[in-house]
């Protein structure tokens, strides 16, 4: 596998504003340039009255015209020799109001479409889950693609054959085309609200514009900016790209912007759809994602510096990069571990997003798993269970992984699901539970539990492993437990197996990890006077500042995780769950002399599943009143 490859060569993603980027200028002339910016900056950011305008009320006017004077200062100075900091800052206040709505808005672009070579051209599009675009798709006057018809749907199957969420592709038929005629082009692209059915939940979308193509001798990739014309009538006539308008509503009646566009390569999950300085925003961006390929760049940046611009400067940049751009910055800052490291669970599901859509599922493995080799190892913290609430134990500790997952539940499943495996065992022998976890959140969705389990069972086996990399083991061990099977996760089932980490880890930087995954564990299952007992009995061994402000911050934490299941238990009567089981088995009868087979099996399953675990807790409990000093 290799990270580099990308179906769409780099060179591709700066060509279309800029040539060469110089980056080395004179100091005198940078000088100038950052002392103009000084002057400028200071003047916009000092209040109406000091200078002598009027306090403009109108928030929408008020922004206009900030972006009216930062276009003009950009005319006229020589932003390009700016430090990146401020060139973002430039950049932010470019932004003018988007026109439309994301949730309801339409967009066509026209032109004319030349094709590189000979052939038979298949063009696609894909929509992410939750969104409810739709595109039609006319070359030479024909339409080829159109999102309405099923005929023209694949859907990505999990592993399992059951669909897990609505990502689907949509595909022409081949279109055989000819080295270098012209043919006329034109499409029509569509968002509008989703309409969930009642009772059902789905994943939050957002709205895609991708256009791709592949033939004989082309791999799938989106269609480069070169490959169109502007329309011969058009304001833009005589330049590369295509005439982009986009209308506030879903009918392509109320038409708000028109602009120029290069490649339909619009991901827009964050930032606006349609704003009328878009061209200036491409050059800043065009030139910084120059800057981002040159080595020396991440280089120059010291530990302070790299952080910032990964968590501060880098998604202000990626909101109007194309996707394309973004698939490519973050390539290249796979190649700056210092970098990489500063990289969020948020930024780096979108970037296995990105990566997924254009193809390029090896690339998006392995810039995982070299991030997770970069990031800490999960560290649980108690929450309330279950419900996915804000501070929930699911939001804290598990959705992050979910998220990183979704890769691994669409498509060729299985074996994207065995081609990250391969980065589980690190170097040194132990688990990388990073990699585990998304595994787990991903075999979970796909029936791949049994597959998984496979993979840890010799390791948390093997007694000549070194204590420190068998207990990782055993918590890889109990996170599998608790979340690959069952209706949903139960943080108790995993913790017989963090008895066993806390009993083989051997120095105290591991003893002290698996003590606070048991601790939490026991927090969130509702068994906090276990975990004082566990904490009175083993605090002692540690003594450093930092460890015993941490069991401070678990005794507390698991207070309040205490005080919020006695407020749910007094606000709302616990559920009679004998009760609930004897209605299940009394459904499970009555199918069964209806004849319903597949019923009363489902019925009796739920009825099996309750007894099992009743006994289960039952004989946890017991076991736990033995272990407990």
């Amino acid at each position: 596998m290799t990270i580099h490859r990308l179906c769409i060569p780099f060179a591709i993603c700066i060509s279309f504003v800029l040539g060469e980027v110089a980056f080395a200028q004179q100091p005198g002339v940078r000088g100038d340039a950052v002392s103009a910016f000084d002057q400028f900056k200071a003047s916009l950011e000092a209040p109406p009255s000091t200078r002598g305008e009027a306090p403009v009320v109108d928030r929408m006017e008020q922004q206009r015209e900030r972006t009216e004077k930062v276009q003009s200062w950009l005319q006229s100075n020589a932003w390009r020799e700016l430090p990146l900091k401020d060139q973002m800052w430039l950049f932010d206040n470019l932004r003018g109001p988007d026109m439309v709505d994301k949730r309801e808005f339409s967009a066509r672009w026209t032109g004319t479409l030349r094709v590189p070579a000979n052939g038979s051209y298949t063009f696609s599009q894909y929509r992410m889950p939750g969104s409810e675009g739709v595109m039609r798709l006319w070359v030479d006057g024909a339409i080829v693609l159109d999102t309405f018809p099923k005929e023209n749907q694949v859907v990505e199957f999990a592993q399992n054959g059951e669909e897990i969420e609505d990502i689907s592709r949509f595909q022409s038929p081949p279109i055989p085309l000819t080295a270098g005629k012209a043919v006329e082009f034109r499409l029509d692209y569509a968002q509008t609200p989703r309409q969930d059915l009642p009772g059902t939940m789905r994943l939050p979308g957002f709205p895609v514009a991708v256009l791709q193509w592949e033939s004989d001798v082309l791999e799938q990739q989106v269609i480069p900016e070169t490959a169109f014309s502007v329309p011969g009538n058009s304001a833009f006539r005589g330049r590369t790209g295509l005439q982009g308008e986009y209308f506030s509503d879903s009918n392509f009646a109320k038409r708000v912007v028109l602009r120029r566009d290069g490649a339909i390569d619009f991901f827009w999950d964050v930032g606006a759809v349609a704003t009328e300085n878009r061209e200036i925003q491409e050059e800043i961006v065009a030139a910084n994602v120059a800057r981002l390929s040159n080595p020396g760049f991440f280089a120059s940046l010291n530990e302070n510096e790299a952080e910032v611009f990964v968590k501060q400067q880098l998604p202000s940049l990626l909101r109007s990069m194309t996707a394309t751009q973004r698939v490519a910055v973050m390539l290249a800052l796979s190649e700056q571990p210092d970098l990489l490291k500063h990289i969020s669970f948020a930024q780096m599901a979108a970037a296995l997003r990105w990566l997924s859509l254009n193809a390029n599922n090896d690339a998006a493995i392995s810039l995982l798993a070299q991030w997770s080799e970069l990031t800490p190892s999960p560290r649980t913290i108690p929450g309330f269970f279950p419900g996915r609430v804000i501070g929930g134990y699911l939001s804290v500790n598990i959705e992050p992984y979910f998220r990183l997952s979704r890769l691994f539940t669409q498509g060729n499943a299985k074996e994207n699901i065995e081609a990250l495996a391969e980065y589980l065992v690190k170097s040194d022998g132990s688990c990388n539970l990073t990699v585990m976890y998304v595994l787990c959140c991903a075999c979970r969705m796909t029936g791949n539990g049994g597959y998984l389990m496979s993979l840890i069972e010799k390791p948390v086996h093997d007694e000549s492993l070194p204590g420190d990399i068998r207990t990782t083991w055993f918590l890889a061990e109990a996170f599998a437990a608790e979340s690959l099977f069952g209706h949903d996760f139960q943080p108790g089932r995993g913790i017989p197996h963090l008895r066993e980490a806390l009993d083989v880890a051997e120095s105290p930087e591991t003893r002290f990890w698996a003590f606070q995954e048991l601790t939490a564990r026991l927090m969130t299952s509702e068994r906090l006077d276990e975990a004082k007992s566990l904490i009175d009995s083993i605090r002692g061994q540690f003594a450093g500042v930092d460890e015993r402000t941490s069991i401070d911050t678990w005794l507390k934490r698991g207070e309040e995780v205490a005080a919020h299941y006695k407020k749910t238990r007094e606000a709302r009567p616990a559920p009679d769950r004998q009760a609930f089981i004897s209605e299940i088995a009394r459904r499970a009868e009555m199918a069964k002399q209806r004849g319903d087979r597949r019923a009363a099996e489902r019925y009796q399953q739920v009825v099996t599943d309750f007894n099992k675990e009743k006994e289960r807790k039952e004989a946890e409990r017991a076991k736990s009143k033995e272990q407990t000093p």
